[in-house]
């Protein structure tokens, strides 16, 4: 039987995703390299970096949980407006996990905007962890140096619809 390499699901009341474009997700993450060897950081669960290791498959969850990674906050806000987490389910090959990406869907930005921006939204956020979860932080890097083409790598890629969000 054939498993999808990507998968998505919604755990978020009053919002499903569907019409999911496993393809052209499946690019962009092979794109990022995603599924080369050992080329995805393995972040401990208090966010610090624990080497590299190779990824088999990935789901895509859009949580109501927030999350440990990512953190972006509004102003004046004390809680974040996006987040993204990532959990890692060894296989049974060493080095080489399952990973499943936790994007956190808050509820109040649900509610107040349409479904084609919420689909954008998460978009975004699923290419920043894309990026992120590729390109490890280097001794040479000062301060954000790593995030430098994030910007253009998420603006070339958010353009493409990979998923339609109901509500």
């Amino acid at each position: 039987m054939w498993v999808p390499r990507v998968r998505v699901h919604s755990q978020v009341a009053d919002m499903a995703v569907r019409e999911v474009d496993v393809e052209q997700i499946e690019m962009a993450l092979q794109e990022a390299g995603v599924f080369e060897p050992a080329n995805v950081i393995n972040y401990k669960s208090n966010g610090a970096m624990a080497g590299m290791m190779s990824v088999r498959k990935v789901l895509i969850v859009l949580s109501p949980d927030e999350q440990m990674l990512g953190k972006t906050f509004g102003a004046g806000e004390t809680s974040p407006y996006q987040s993204w987490g990532v959990s890692y389910t060894p296989t049974d090959e060493e080095g080489i996990a399952d990973i499943t990406l936790y994007l956190y869907v808050k509820p109040e930005i649900v509610a107040s905007e349409e479904p084609s921006k919420l689909a954008t939204r998460y978009q975004g956020i699923l290419l920043r962890s894309i990026w992120d979860l590729t390109h490890p932080k280097q001794p040479q890097h000062k301060e954000l140096a790593r995030f430098e083409g994030m910007s253009e790598y998420v603006r070339g890629k958010i353009e493409e619809m990979w998923w339609e969000v109901k509500k």
